[in-house]
């Protein structure tokens, strides 16, 4: 079972380039390799959102406003709600969560 990022994409490299080889012929090899090449440096200079997204990972807040607040706790997988807070609702909803609903990453 491919379980991480990599090894996902590594898969989709190996078997475009199989593929291929069904394919064509003559340069085919030459040309595999200058995709996976190219595909490996795409992966190498594309930035991981999850590293940096200021809401899952560094506690910012999703929204808040004069009347509502969103937010994730990371450590426990939680999304808290609050709206009508200016009004004196201190009532806050929760619900579980497996992915960062900004950027994917999972928690």
């Amino acid at each position: 079972m491919l379980e991480t990022k990599r090894e996902i994409f590594d898969f989709l490299v190996d078997h475009t380039i199989q593929i291929a080889q069904q394919v064509e012929v003559g340069e085919t090899s030459k040309r595999s390799e200058e995709f996976r090449r190219d595909m490996n440096a795409l992966w190498d200079n594309a930035d991981d959102l999850s590293k940096g997204c200021p809401h899952c990972l560094k506690g910012m807040p999703l929204i808040d406003d004069a009347w509502n607040y969103i937010g994730i706790e990371h450590e426990t997988k939680r999304m808290f709600f609050n709206s009508d807070k200016a009004v004196g609702h201190d009532e806050v909803g929760i619900i579980h969560i497996k992915y960062c609903p900004e950027c994917g990453a999972k928690l």
